[in-house]
């Protein structure tokens, strides 16, 4: 069988959620129609969110999913609430019935969430162990795999990508170091901090093991991995980030900001 080559890009532009007020107000937009149908089963592949020009579709998703839409959060920093909110399948599918960002949708994915769940959340500090990104070479210097750019939309400014290793898979995207470190969660298991102190926006590129790629997202079930001898010799994500980006992230127990579920019902049938 040819090697095969996993392609997957966290695409991390645009600037990271931060959370501070300690209650969530009631927010007004809402869609002009909604419709959310259990699913028996969940949807096999990777399903495609659409959520822009005034539509939201997905054909499988979570309600912890919809919260991560809705807030701007990360999965990893949503907590409390049943066990049903990560293992219970949706179809989801809204419209604005006009010309709406995603960026727009969200207080209106908000209060459809309040309204066909009884949603009620709360933001709050706890102390969690979470990870540090922070530069991995003493002279503070960027790897190969990352350079700095004045605009996520300059192509030239891109490093330059030889081709992928094979049975790769490839992280790629363009941000802040915030945006980054947000990006990292997944694949690191844990929220990740940016403390690198480095300034910028930077369009960045890696390839590591496959092993890496199948991260299960919330309350969607990870394609089975593919047996690759080739990957073998792959590097693991973390060393990747060191040789690839002159990045790595250290372990802290500290206060971080999250989001705390206080109540939730499944939803009436359309």
């Amino acid at each position: 069988m040819a090697p095969r080559t996993w392609l997957f890009a966290i695409v991390t532009t645009g600037m990271a959620v931060t959370l501070s007020a300690q209650s969530v107000q009631t927010p007004q937009a809402t869609f002009e129609v909604a419709s959310i149908k259990k699913r028996d089963s969940p949807f096999q592949g990777f399903p495609r969110r659409i959520a822009d020009h005034g539509t939201y579709s997905v054909p499988t998703t979570s309600v912890v999913g919809l919260i991560q839409f809705a807030y701007g959060v990360r999965d990893d920093l949503i907590v409390d609430g049943p066990d049903w909110i990560r293992t219970v399948f949706f179809e989801v599918n809204a419209k604005v019935g006009r010309d709406a960002t995603a960026n727009e949708m969200r207080p209106m994915m908000q209060s459809l969430l309040e309204e066909r769940f009884g949603l009620v959340v709360r933001k709050e500090q706890r102390e969690m162990r979470h990870l540090l990104l922070l530069p991995a070479r003493a002279d503070g210097r960027l790897g190969p795999n990352i350079r700095k750019t004045d605009s996520c939309g300059n192509s030239e400014t891109r490093p330059i990508q030889p081709p992928l290793p094979p049975g790769a898979a490839m992280f790629a995207g363009c941000g802040t170091m915030a945006t980054i470190a947000q990006g990292m969660s997944r694949p690191l298991r844990a929220p990740v901090i940016d403390r690198t102190g480095i300034g910028g926006t930077f369009h960045y590129y890696m390839h590591t093991s496959p092993e890496d790629m199948f991260v299960p997202l919330p309350g969607v079930p990870s394609p089975q991995s593919q047996n690759n001898s080739d990957a073998s010799n792959l590097p693991s994500y973390r060393d990747a980030l060191r040789d690839q980006l002159g990045l790595k992230t250290e372990s802290f127990l500290g206060p971080i900001e999250i989001l705390a579920i206080q109540s939730v019902h499944q939803p009436s049938e359309n």
